[in-house]
């Protein structure tokens, strides 16, 4: 919620979800970040030539987990499905690397994720019909945003 400056080595524009961000290295974190666009003030060339991307690791960091914050993926986020609303989650790409399961009682989806910000608000938008089996973390912080949410219509 501050404004900062940054020296910022650019090597990649993505586009996710309406919204163009700038993956580069940024010497001041000494680590890949993303930079919305539509956040960006102000940017000017330092005239000073960028490192060479690696690629690889490029790739790796945009796709390790899931959404839009990159990164190495720190946990594994299970969900489970009622059978409503598991013929469409079962049809949805979390993640390249997700995997899935149909049970008795529906859907079983395991995802790879870095920050649980943006995964806790797919999740919510299937309600009750999404349960968070693990992490307790993860599971605790949807159950607080939902307690919320009802505070507020119980009123």
């Amino acid at each position: 919620d501050e404004a900062t400056q940054r020296t910022v080595h650019p090597y990649r524009l993505n586009h996710y979800r309406d919204n163009w961000y700038l993956l580069g290295w940024c010497e001041r974190a000494e680590a890949y970040r993303l930079f919305s666009l539509d956040r960006i003030r102000h940017a000017a060339d330092t005239g000073a030539p960028a490192e060479p991307a690696d690629e690889d690791a490029v790739d790796r960091h945009l796709g390790a987990a899931f959404g839009i914050f990159a990164g190495e993926a720190r946990d594994w986020a299970v969900l489970r499905f009622t059978p409503e609303a598991a013929r469409w989650a079962a049809e949805e790409t979390w993640h390249p690397d997700q995997i899935g399961c149909w049970r008795e009682d529906g859907f079983e989806l395991q995802v790879p994720y870095s920050d649980e910000r943006e995964l806790v608000r797919e999740v919510l938008k299937y309600g009750p019909d999404c349960e968070v089996v693990a992490p307790e973390g993860l599971q605790k912080t949807v159950a607080g945003r939902l307690r919320r949410g009802a505070e507020i219509y119980g009123k």
